[in-house]
């Protein structure tokens, strides 16, 4: 796949406020939210942070990476200024970043960059821990042992600096987790077809429209993609969210309305039971999504979300989570639900997702919460 350059994050040296400059590029604006790509920034242009890019281009074209683009110092003026945390983070967020590298040397066996100082190293670490970014220190060498393998004879990851609990997981625990993912996912799709199917029938007949229900939901990183369920509201009960606005129960983002007049009559029921939801084990088989993970939320309110929240996208959504087994809309802050998905991140280990799936069966069993 061939990379793309378009954008330059700027530093300004005088107030350390981060820029970004954007090109018109039809061809990046396709990719760049794509959920198989790992979007990559690098800090620096000079000889280090190129070769570090001409490395990748070169060596990693089936490693599915694309290039955004180089955070500098310079001086960009008469662009609206940031905070350097508000400007970097935004950077971050809007152009759905999985991956910051960081060039530099070795000067006897220690890491150096004179280029970014170390009031710079820190804003750019702060701002990737808040969010959730994994950050990669990078040094280069001309020459390397014979047995390091072709992709890093100028450039090697030595340090990944894992900045939160969910990323210090070893690749046997996210093989794991996805390994479950695939056989639950699998299994209730062929186990619950008869239910599928009867679910799908009673949508048609008791309400016009389609049995199921398509929309576009925050991914990993917050990168849009299409999230499947039944049916359970009257067609284009979208449009109509704007006149309900004014009965709105939930506090912050978010919308939430106890009899909400959309409901179609089995739709009251599915929800109720979550059975609406199972057309998601599709979304998990696909990658899309995982078993146990934040809920997805719609592409509106993310745009509308604190930048700490933003964290809750550094995993894939899931079908069950906190919230889920807690009440769901019983919890009436949009901010106590977002602080539960931080909470899942900061703590996140397999035995974990295990106790949210057990505690997800009487939840749903008892309906607590479910509107």
């Amino acid at each position: 796949m061939k990379t793309v350059k378009v954008f330059k994050a700027k530093i300004l040296t005088a107030s350390s406020v981060y820029r970004l400059t954007k090109k018109t590029d039809p061809l990046f604006e396709s990719q760049i939210s794509k959920l198989h790509l790992k979007n990559m920034v690098i800090v620096g242009d000079d000889h280090n942070a190129k070769t570090v890019l001409h490395e990748l281009k070169a060596n990693w074209p089936q490693q599915k990476k694309l290039f955004i683009g180089f955070i500098t110092k310079g001086n960009l003026p008469g662009n609206k200024e940031y905070s350097s945390y508000e400007s970097l983070e935004k950077i971050l967020i809007d152009y759905y970043i999985d991956e910051i590298l960081i060039p530099g040397e070795m000067e006897y066996n220690n890491y150096i960059n004179p280029r970014i100082s170390s009031k710079d190293l820190d804003l750019i670490l702060n701002a990737a821990k808040k969010i959730g970014i994994k950050v990669s220190l990078v040094y280069i060498r001309e020459s390397t042992p014979s047995m390091l393998p072709p992709f890093i004879k100028k450039s090697r990851i030595i340090l990944n600096m894992h900045l939160l609990n969910f990323a210090n997981r070893g690749q046997l625990e996210l093989f794991i987790k996805r390994a479950l993912d695939i056989i639950l996912s699998l299994a209730a799709l062929i186990l619950l077809s008869p239910l599928f199917l009867l679910i799908y029938l009673l949508v048609r007949i008791t309400s016009k429209g389609p049995a199921f229900y398509f929309q576009y939901r925050g991914g990993l990183r917050g990168k849009p993609f299409r999230m499947y369920k039944f049916r359970s509201m009257v067609l284009h009960a979208d449009e109509m969210q704007a006149r309900l606005m004014a009965l709105n129960e939930m506090k912050g983002n978010g919308f939430k309305l106890s009899n909400d007049p959309r409901i179609t009559k089995i739709g009251k029921f599915i929800r109720k039971t979550s059975i609406d939801e199972l057309p998601q084990f599709l979304n998990i088989l696909r990658g899309e999504m995982t078993i146990v993970g934040p809920r997805p939320i719609v592409i509106s309110e993310i745009k509308k979300l604190q930048p700490y929240q933003h964290k809750r996208h550094a995993v894939k959504p899931g079908l069950t989570c906190i919230w889920q087994v807690s009440g769901r809309s019983q919890i009436d802050r949009y901010d106590d639900w977002m602080d539960l998905d931080v909470f899942y991140i900061d703590n996140y280990s397999l035995p974990f997702d295990l106790q949210l799936f057990v505690k997800t069966f009487p939840a749903i069993l008892s309906g607590r919460g479910a509107k």
